[in-house]
């Protein structure tokens, strides 16, 4: 499991980010080794999730910085990765919102430099 915070630099909660960085660049790797064999690896990176976790005192959508179009229930994250999965796809990000999330400072489609460098490897 990822995040759309693997896509983003997070000042403040950089470990966290980082880390999510690492899932989703590592997947992506394997995904591209993993190419042609049949086997798959894919990236769930949700935004924010409506759980329980916002029970928490002081916790709520009202008072979560992040916009409320971005907040998926569970069932909606769940299966956007089934679906992602069994289409063979790498990376999975639920909701448009969170979709445009991702493309904040991304020059580039992650899919090229992926797919250039699977070539230069010589992998599929």
């Amino acid at each position: 499991i990822g995040s759309i915070a693997g896509f983003l630099p997070g000042p403040g909660m950089a470990v966290y980010y980082a880390t999510k960085a690492y899932v989703l660049s590592f997947t992506q790797a394997l995904h591209a080794e993993l190419h042609g064999t049949g086997v798959t690896a894919t990236a769930l990176c949700p935004g924010p999730v409506k759980t329980e976790f916002m029970d928490a005192p002081g916790m709520d959508e009202g008072t979560a910085v992040l916009p409320k179009p971005m907040w998926l229930a569970p069932g909606e994250v769940a299966e956007a990765g089934v679906r992602g999965l069994e289409s063979g796809n790498g990376v999975v990000v639920p909701g448009l919102a969170n979709v445009a999330a991702t493309l904040i400072g991304q020059p580039t489609p992650r899919w090229l430099p992926r797919s250039t460098l699977r070539r230069i490897a010589g992998i599929g």
